[in-house]
C-alpha cells in the first residue's frame, strides 16, 4: 500500500516495469508476485489540472479543489490533490499527505 515515509511515497513496479502507487481500497492496493517496492521522492510536476467547482458528493466539502496529474521525479504519474494554490502547467509541487480523499500537493 502506498504510504507517507519521510516525506515520500511508496508503491511497487511489477516484472514488466509498470509502476502503481495505489489508493487504499483499490484492487491494487496489494503488492502481486514477482513485485518490487519502490520508494519515491515525493516531488514531481503539474502535467494538467483542472479546478473542480461542482463536485461529487464524496468531496462536496473540498470544493472547489485543484485536482492535478502530478508526474513525480522517477516518471510515475498520478491524480492528485493540490493545496493551498493554483498550479501551472510544469508547477514544481511536493507530497504533503495523504487522507480519505487521496494524495495532497503543494507547490514547491
Amino acid at each position: 500500500m502506498a504510504v507517507e515515509i519521510g516525506g515520500g511515497l511508496t508503491g511497487y513496479r511489477t516484472a514488466s516495469g509498470e509502476v502503481t502507487i495505489p489508493l487504499q481500497g483499490s484492487t491494487l492496493e496489494h503488492m502481486p508476485a514477482g513485485a518490487e517496492p519502490v520508494q519515491f521522492t515525493g516531488r514531481g510536476k503539474v502535467l494538467t489540472y483542472t479546478i473542480v467547482g461542482v463536485p461529487t458528493t464524496r468531496f462536496k466539502s473540498k470544493a472547489p479543489y485543484t485536482l492535478a496529474v502530478i508526474e513525480l521525479n522517477e516518471g510515475a504519474r498520478l491524480l492528485a490533490l493540490v493545496d493551498g494554490a493554483t498550479p501551472s502547467i510544469d508547477a514544481r509541487v511536493r507530497f504533503t499527505r495523504k487522507d480519505e480523499f487521496g494524495y495532497h500537493f503543494e507547490l514547491s
